[in-house]
């Protein structure tokens, strides 16, 4: 299928869940009779910016008698390609509890004038402008101030607390941290996410020219030094210090099946903060947690979200940051822990494996420490080898939601065209939770390569469940022998005892750009004390 029609299909589903935030306005009209009974007010407007554009929102004002006196104010910027009715239904909780609400679709979404630029300077002084906005004519309380976002409006959030002081606390669900990170892990293309992006931006808004050549530039990898200078400016990982210095109280949240903005890049950005902090993983693909709440429904996280407003606004306080940190949706339940957990360097978390391959000998090359010889596996890349993701967005989906993961029989994968690599039976049973990390020592190239790496649960039957997968591409030729890891994306899974663990390393998978339309010959190595090993972020229950 190709990535065009992967655009389409996204671009139908975003198109029903706008439809579903036009019925909620259609009965604004009607409501707005009740609204003194509902303890808020309900305004529309259309801001003007600083440049003359006008950004289209929805303003929330408690209850003046119930709430007097300047109160602190949230404003929500919408997700990609959506608009500023999207978290309606949150800013009414929110504003029957005495917070003034502005939800707003950001430049060249919704009725919002302008391009999108991708949360360019414009988008961030947009932020201050509708804050200087607020301060004038509601009675929002200047030194508290917070933002809230899903996606688009997560990185917005996360940038404009950088570049405005007023802004005290944050909220970023299923965002970025490291932008570059985010479109194209370790160099990998996200095929289709970026065909979703850019096909739902070009139905659902104006796009800025520009992201035309910046995406076909990231898919052909050109113009790379430009790529990762426009990915840094758009990033909150680079403004890491000043939302320290500030303290900025910053909760995120992710989901462990996200195929937009995985969460391993926002770890990172996590681990980076000083400040108060909140790590909130689930199952589910990108941004799903948080729909339930968005229509007003009872939700797990938008508890947690008003709950951290709540206490470093209003100083109220929570059991919600009163628990550790970090936080993991699990088949037991959600877990909390102090840190997001990392592979142990401990022999009982690093296993060493062995390969289903056959290995050769590899002959001694003067760029070696050492004339022993070595054995290699030796596969043809570029060639599907039936080890897979899965079915781009469909996949995933089904494996959060109605529990039916990738399978794949180990026998069935193509040894000519990927490593297969599978452990002892656990002792114990197992239980992961965090990135795991496989290493390859790989030997030299002449050309680009890209290296998919699956880890499954593999029963008595040979049957691999995937747990994660990971990604790493490289477009420069290699001279040497070098080692490479490949961090897995994030996963909360438990393997049962007397089960295995296998690892599949190909060179290709449909979420990802190919690196080069040729096929290629790739060695492994796979001698004594060269072995391909797997690290698991594991943690023990008594």
């Amino acid at each position: 299928m190709t990535s065009r029609v992967w655009s389409y299909l996204a671009c139908s589903l975003i198109g029903l869940t706008i439809n579903g935030c036009g019925k909620t306005q259609q009965t604004a009209s009607s409501e707005s009779m009740l609204a003194a009974k509902r303890g808020y007010t309900e305004r529309h407007h259309r801001i003007p910016m600083a440049d003359g554009i006008k950004i289209g929102t929805s303003v929330f004002l408690p209850d003046p008698s119930t709430h007097p006196g300047k109160r602190p104010a949230l404003l929500m910027g919408s997700s990609w390609a959506l608009n500023e009715w999207e978290y309606d239904g949150p800013a009414r909780e929110f504003a029957k509890d005495g917070y003034v609400v502005l939800n707003f679709a950001p430049r060249g979404f919704g009725i919002s004038g302008g391009r999108v630029g991708v949360a360019s300077d414009r988008d961030i002084q947009d932020v201050s402008d509708m804050i200087d906005w607020l301060v004038a004519n509601t009675p929002t309380d200047g030194n508290k101030i917070a933002m809230a976002g899903v996606s688009y409006g997560a990185g917005l959030g996360l940038l404009a607390a950088a570049h405005d002081e007023r802004i005290k606390a944050v909220v970023a669900l299923s965002g970025w941290g490291n932008l570059i990170e985010s479109l194209a892990p370790n160099e990998s293309g996200r095929q289709v996410a970026l065909s979703l992006l850019v096909g739902s931006g070009t139905l659902f808004g104006r796009l800025d020219p520009q992201l035309y050549q910046l995406v076909d530039d990231l898919k052909l990898h050109r113009n790379v030094d430009n790529l990762r200078a426009w990915a840094r400016a758009r990033s909150p990982l680079t403004y890491i210090d000043r939302l320290n210095s500030r303290g900025v109280a910053i909760m995120v949240g992710n989901s462990y099946q996200d195929s937009l903005f995985p969460p391993n890049q926002m770890r990172e950005f996590y681990e980076k903060l000083t400040g108060p902090k909140m790590f909130y993983m689930d199952h589910g693909i990108h941004a799903i947690s948080a729909v339930p709440g968005m229509f007003g429904l009872p939700s797990e996280i938008w508890f947690d979200v008003h709950a951290w407003f709540d206490f470093h606004l209003l100083g109220k306080e929570s059991e919600v940051v009163k628990r550790p940190p970090v936080s993991f949706g699990t088949d037991r339940g959600r877990e909390y822990y102090a840190q997001i957990p990392q592979p142990s360097s401990a022999e009982t978390a690093v296993f060493r494996l062995k390969t289903l391959n056959k290995v050769v000998p590899k002959e001694p090359s003067s760029s070696r420490e050492s004339n022993v010889p070595s054995v290699v596996i030796r596969l043809i890349g570029n060639i599907d080898s039936a080890a897979t993701s899965g079915i781009p967005l469909l996949s995933d989906a089904a494996d959060a939601y109605l529990r039916l993961p990738v399978m794949q029989a180990l026998g069935l994968i193509n040894k000519s065209h990927a490593a297969i690599y599978v452990s002892e039976p656990m002792g114990i049973a197992t239980s992961i939770r965090g990135m795991p990390r496989v290493t390859v020592n790989l030997e030299p190239h002449r050309g680009p390569v890209q290296l998919a790496t699956y880890l499954y649960d593999v029963d008595k039957n040979n049957i691999g469940r995937l747990i994660t997968h990971g990604i790493y591409t490289r477009y420069e030729p290699n001279s040497s022998p070098a080692a490479v890891g490949t961090d897995l994306f994030m996963a909360a899974y438990d393997i049962p005892a007397g089960h295995r663990i296998a690892v599949a390393i190909d060179t290709r998978d449909p979420l990802y750009v190919d690196p080069t339309p040729e096929t290629y010959q790739l060695e492994i190595n796979h001698s004594p004390h060269q072995e391909t090993t797997v690290s698991l972020p594991t943690v023990n229950f008594l």
